[in-house]
């Protein structure tokens, strides 16, 4: 809750940059960093970053100390600004309560104006992990009464056990994060449940996605992390589908801590599944797309509506450049690890109602280097010279099984010649490797070619057949 406050009001101020079809702001989302300077609405305060001093008579909302929070989070002025457009979500609690033994929990379902909700489902989770015996889970049921209120009693308390509490309402599941008994007293939980839409167009939801490139041995590695913001009272039960670059492998996601999260879409990519009540979501994946040969490679992916901004960050060499389709340059900074990185990024304007899709293009790519035909060379050479020193007989002949394999080694370097070719006009091999390589290439196969052509059998010629005598015609008398 430090900075809970100055989130939502930098992300209101923000996240009014889009209209949504229903005709409520849609706004735009600030970066994972430092976000664009955009200018407030009429009549609100500018955004406040972390650090920036605040403008005279504002109250403080980074301070690192709890006393510099409003005591009420509901306090005017303490969340987006007065501005009635966005809601802020009230808070749900765990908290330590002496009046309750050991082992016990009691919980409150509460809706979006905090109000008790009653005869709510209930569900507590329990999760026990040991050394010896790993991890075990049981589910335990109760209906909230008139008050909202259930409790759970004779729990298990100490560093092995945790406890999550859920409560659904038409398809939506409003989930506590996981949390712990001592043996001091027990807990008090607050949770919320709001009213549920699966129509996007109907909640002013927005987005931003931060795209995280880099290069392994065969692949490029991807890591999307996407932030979902819901301003309003109505919870999104979200199904968004996410279109990652064809090819891609090697799916992996964050564990959710909630019903919010993404699921891999075999075949086509993600999507954003679940619950996404008010306030703010981060949600983060990574894939791997394999790399295809060649300098330069182009990753497409279609993103889910209302993504309001998008940064790119490519992870290269000195060599390699970074470019977006209808994003601004490419700006080359120095990580804190000293990583060499290339970023971009682009907000949309209110007549693009978000991001939709991104192209993103890595050139100055690694390719194979002329290592292939070398080795290829070197191996046939090898083989031809083990067959002529194994496989000659005292007549100097090859047996037809060394013949074949022979033959089958001239295919080959045949083979490799047209790759060689191939490669030199798509720009994988350099002009003098490629002459190098090729005369390596030749020589061998004038070798292999020489090989068979000298272990061939010769047909002995046939004795020539004597002409008869020729007559000699005597003049007559």
């Amino acid at each position: 809750m430090k900075r809970a406050h100055a989130l939502i009001a930098i992300g209101a101020a923000l996240l009014l940059g889009v209209t949504s079809a229903a005709g409520q702001p849609k706004p735009a989302v600030p970066s994972t960093a430092a976000p664009a300077p955009v200018a407030p609405p009429a009549g609100q305060p500018a955004p406040v970053a972390d650090g920036d001093p605040l403008p005279a008579g504002h109250p403080p909302v980074n301070g690192d100390d709890e006393e510099d929070e409003p005591a009420d989070p509901h306090a005017k002025g303490a969340a987006q600004g007065n501005d009635p457009r966005f809601f802020n979500p009230p808070e749900d609690t765990v908290v330590e309560d002496g009046s309750l033994p050991p082992g016990t929990i009691v919980v409150t379902i509460k809706d979006a104006q905090d109000r008790p909700v009653p005869r709510m489902p209930i569900t507590l989770g329990v999760l026990h992990s040991t050394v010896a015996k790993g991890d075990s889970s049981e589910r335990q049921a109760r209906d909230g009464d008139e008050g909202g209120a259930a409790r759970f009693d004779g729990l298990a308390f100490g560093t092995g056990y945790t406890y999550r509490l859920a409560t659904t309402r038409g398809a939506a599941t409003f989930g506590h994060p996981p949390f712990g008994l001592s043996a001091k007293a027990g807990k008090r939980v607050t949770l919320h449940s709001y009213e549920v839409s699966a129509n996007m167009d109907e909640l002013p939801i927005a987005m931003q996605t931060a795209v995280y490139v880099s290069l392994r041995e065969d692949a490029i590695q991807v890591e999307q992390l996407v932030t979902v913001y819901n301003l309003g009272p109505v919870a999104w039960v979200a199904d968004a589908p996410i279109e990652l670059p064809k090819g891609f492998k090697a799916f992996n996601k964050q564990d959710a801590a909630d019903d919010a999260r993404v699921d891999e879409v075999a075949g086509t990519g993600a999507a954003l599944r679940g619950t996404f009540p008010p306030g703010r979501r981060e949600l983060d994946f990574r894939y791997q797309v394999p790399l295809d040969g060649d300098a330069k490679q182009t990753l497409h992916l279609r993103l889910p509506k209302r993504v309001a901004q998008v940064r790119v960050i490519a992870e290269a060499s000195r060599s390699m450049a970074l470019e977006v389709a209808g994003f601004k340059p490419a700006q080359r900074v120095d990580g804190r690890d000293g990583k060499h990185l290339l970023v971009t990024e682009h907000q949309a304007e209110r007549a693009q109602g978000g991001v939709g899709s991104l192209d993103i293009t890595l050139s100055g790519l690694p390719t194979p280097g002329p290592g292939r035909w070398i080795a290829v060379v070197l191996a046939v050479i090898a083989f031809a010279s083990g067959l002529l020193y194994f496989g000659l007989s005292g007549s100097g002949l090859l047996d037809e099984d060394a013949r074949q394999d022979l033959t089958e080694a001239r295919e080959a370097l045949l083979g490799e010649l047209v790759a060689l070719e191939r490669a030199r006009k798509s720009g994988e091999v350099g002009p003098k490797a490629y002459a190098r390589v090729r005369t390596s290439l030749l020589d061998a196969l004038a070798r292999i070619v020489s090989m068979i052509d000298e272990s061939a059998p010769r047909k002995k010629a046939a004795p020539a057949t004597p002409k008869p005598p020729t007559r000699r015609m005597e003049p007559s008398a």
